[in-house]
């Protein structure tokens, strides 16, 4: 009943794109018939989705909230949901029902209303090299560039183990 990270980034996309259409075709003609006086009877503000967007891509929003979310040692994905709240209560962009599991919150995109899960949010947007890239560095000639690979360990899931501390 619930969508996912994959299905919220692809919601975010559609959002750009909506935003890039009306820019391209409504605004820069209202712009043009104001430029040479033509009366027009069309508002393009109902169609800007600019309130959806800074939600989602803003300085607080859903992808900087993520990011900050999977730095943090103790992060979670209901942290995160949590945070998201916080930051966004009130806003027009966030739909909250308080029956929802703590990992559950929804976006009112242009399209309608979207309620999303966040089980293994951090998980997906983890930045994690690909297992054929650290195969290479571990395998190459030079000691420098071979030792730093090493270090990056790869676990047998494909995936890389967490390092503790700072990474080189």
């Amino acid at each position: 009943a619930y969508n996912g990270f994959e299905q919220l980034c692809i919601n975010y996309a559609n959002e750009k794109l909506q935003q890039k259409y009306v820019t391209d075709n409504f605004k820069s003609l209202q712009e043009e018939f104001l430029a040479e006086n033509i009366e027009h009877s069309f508002n393009c503000s109902s169609l800007d989705n600019y309130v959806v967007l800074s939600f989602i891509e803003g300085k607080v929003g859903i992808i900087s909230t993520l990011n900050e979310e999977c730095i943090r040692p103790s992060g979670s994905d209901s942290s995160f949901v949590y945070k998201v709240k916080k930051l966004h209560d009130g806003s027009d962009a966030l739909f909250t029902n308080k029956w929802d599991k703590s990992t559950v919150f929804g976006v009112n995109h242009y399209a309608g209303t979207v309620s999303y899960d966040s089980t293994n949010f951090l998980a997906c947007n983890a930045d994690r090299m690909p297992t054929d890239i650290l195969n290479l560095g571990m395998s190459c000639e030079n000691t420098l560039i071979s030792q730093a690979f090493q270090s990056k360990s790869v676990e047998p899931n494909g995936g890389q183990k967490k390092q503790s501390g700072r990474s080189s």
